[in-house]
């Protein structure tokens, strides 16, 4: 019984380390990020960010233009500049969705 206590003392000590994380890495591999595309006309759509918080990730609709992988861009109400680090299409709607890291 007390190896038990020791080892959930542990854990719970492991949980909150892992809450106070604050910094959220995202790692984009080569092959991920998509090919360079040539300027071309801007495109309004409507699209997602996924912003990383202290309490996790926040989805945010947005219609316009989607900026690109390394672009910087402001999130209102969130304090700070992020940069695009990631875009994929969701399966489900076909959306793109852009994940942000702290610049």
């Amino acid at each position: 019984m007390r190896s038990q206590e020791l080892e959930l003392a542990k854990i719970r000590e492991q949980l909150e380390q892992e809450q106070s994380r604050k910094d959220v890495q995202v790692h984009v591999w080569p092959e991920e990020q998509p090919a360079a595309t040539t300027p071309g006309p801007v495109q309004t759509e409507a699209y997602l960010l996924c912003v990383p918080t202290t309490a996790g990730y926040v989805l945010l609709d947005r219609v316009g233009a989607l900026r690109g992988i390394g672009q910087a861009i402001d999130v209102p109400r969130k304090e700070g500049r992020f940069t695009v680090t990631k875009v994929v299409r969701l399966p489900r709607n076909g959306r793109p969705c852009a994940y942000l890291q702290r610049a």
